[in-house]
């Protein structure tokens, strides 16, 4: 996710963003709902619900999917070395707990945790310019969020999309129909209708019938989640994003399946 984008480049496809969101439906509208039920492609859907969580502040974005994934990933199968993040609780809160060696805390990934790990540093992601005079580079581009989830150790297979290609959408799919593969986006709103600026979210099912994807948007105190057409969806992916397009993540962990290449 950036808030700016190249100078030099437009999105590359002409798409008329009150047309898109005719066409983007809510997930808990009737019809979205009737998706849902209906669709082949959608075990990631309930891993990933049961992960999910909104980003803490307007720029994590890309921390708060990395965080759902994760978890998604890892939780439940009793792995070692899962993050503590111990500032959940300040040493205040716990005068009660008096257990020698106790801790209240889950260990599981936090947007703290995940964010600690991040190989582009916190407050540049905030904002802060790379170089003096710079523009701020708020948030993660793709290349960024690819760095981001490889210091977790995870798999990814990330595809930079300069033109909307029909095989794209059947990886996209496959992914969604692989046990233990999960999608992270990296779009531009404005394409689907939903305004400016660029996100990052994780992709949650596939409905053949509409050929639209549900969108598990992580800012839903802005958008709710959505079903896309398949082509707008690519066209907001083939958009430029400050030093390169946007795209997708294909993530996976080492112990389910081949490792993937970059």
């Amino acid at each position: 996710m950036k808030i700016f984008a190249l100078s030099f480049a437009i999105p590359l496809f002409a798409l008329n963003p009150a047309m898109a969101s005719e066409d983007v439906i809510s997930w808990s509208s009737p019809a979205g709902v009737s998706r849902l039920e209906e669709s082949r492609y959608k075990g990631d859907f309930f891993k990933l619900a049961n992960q999910f969580e909104s980003q803490q502040n307007k720029v994590f974005c890309g921390i708060a999917s990395t965080t759902i994934v994760l978890n998604a990933l890892r939780m439940g199968k009793n792995l070692p070395n899962l993050p503590l993040d111990e500032g959940i609780l300040a040493p205040k809160d716990r005068i009660y707990f008096t257990q020698k060696n106790f801790t209240p805390i889950y260990a599981r990934y936090t947007q703290n945790t995940v964010m600690a790990n991040s190989p582009k540093p916190r407050l540049s992601v905030l904002g802060k310019p790379g170089q003096p005079g710079g523009l701020p580079e708020y948030g993660y581009n793709l290349q960024e969020l690819t760095q981001l989830l490889k210091s977790h150790g995870v798999n990814t297979r990330t595809v930079y999309v300069s033109s909307a290609e029909k095989h794209m959408k059947h990886q996209l799919i496959n992914a969604l129909n692989t046990p233990e593969h999960y999608v992270v986006i990296n779009y531009s709103r404005e394409i689907i209708g939903q305004g400016a600026g660029g996100h990052i979210s994780p992709l949650a099912a596939y409905h053949q019938a509409s050929d639209s994807f549900l969108v598990m948007d992580v800012a839903p105190a802005r958008e709710a989640w959505v079903w896309v057409p398949s082509e707008i969806l690519l066209k907001a992916m083939a958009t430029a994003d400050v030093a390169s397009y946007r795209g997708y993540v294909i993530v996976s962990d080492s112990a389910s399946g081949q490792r993937q290449s970059e």
